[in-house]
């Protein structure tokens, strides 16, 4: 799934963050969907109820790990933070994706307790530019 990642070679939620980040925009944390490599500047800039004014809740996904905004508000809440003074800053959107991850298992694939196809399948459902274990195939296909 991820090349030169397991369980016991040490990897760490920032290595799968950077290889998700990669696969979905490149790494541009001001990206958007459709933005053809030319991103938004303001992205990093805007709280999450703006991102979610400019670009709908479902509509567009942004940043680098392209969360949809009613998604990247959800998940702000469960973290305890106000949406309405959350910005979507580089650092956010780390935070925000790792705890994504943990909640999707990482923990239980760290300790052994989840195989890594497993974890795969469920990030790949998220992350669609990721493929699925199973099937080699992303979830982009799917739709």
């Amino acid at each position: 799934m991820f090349p030169g990642v397991t369980q016991e070679g040490g990897v760490g939620i920032e290595r799968i963050s950077k290889l998700i980040a990669k696969a979905e925009t490149g790494g541009r944390y001001t990206a958007y969907a459709g933005d053809r490599g030319k991103g938004d500047p303001s992205i990093t800039q805007m709280t999450l109820t703006q991102l979610r004014r400019r670009y709908g809740d479902w509509n567009t996904a942004v940043g680098a790990y392209q969360f949809m905004p009613g998604t990247a508000i959800g998940l702000a809440k469960q973290m305890g933070l106000d949406h309405n003074k959350t910005v979507f800053t580089q650092q956010f959107q780390d935070q925000l994706n790792q705890f994504h991850l943990k909640q999707m298992g990482y923990e239980q694939f760290r300790s052994g307790k989840l195989s890594q196809r497993e974890f795969g399948t469920r990030i790949s459902q998220q992350y669609r530019a990721l493929p699925d274990p199973r099937t080699g195939a992303t979830y982009s296909y799917q739709y």
